[in-house]
């Protein structure tokens, strides 16, 4: 998997960057996500990656999810708030 652009993740996901900061922080902590900082365009960038831990995380959490909406017991991951 590849890298994301922190201002990129905080646009996709419509929240504030103090929010997707604290949440980096944590994912970070718990060995789900790794960072680094680099230089574009002059101004610094922080790049985001999923570990392997994260992504057997992330894989694991949206099978279960969509097991769960296989047997009836949730609603549609894809369809949030209804």
């Amino acid at each position: 998997m590849g890298e994301a652009e922190f201002g990129l993740v905080q646009k996709q996901l419509d929240l504030s960057a103090p929010v997707v900061s604290k949440h980096v922080t944590v994912l970070t902590d718990a060995g789900y996500v790794e960072h680094r900082k680099a230089v574009r365009d002059t101004r610094q960038r922080v790049w985001l990656r999923l570990t392997r831990r994260g992504r057997d995380a992330c894989r694991g959490h949206a099978l279960a999810a969509l097991r769960r909406f296989r047997s009836g017991r949730g609603r549609s991951p894809l369809r949030r708030g209804r």
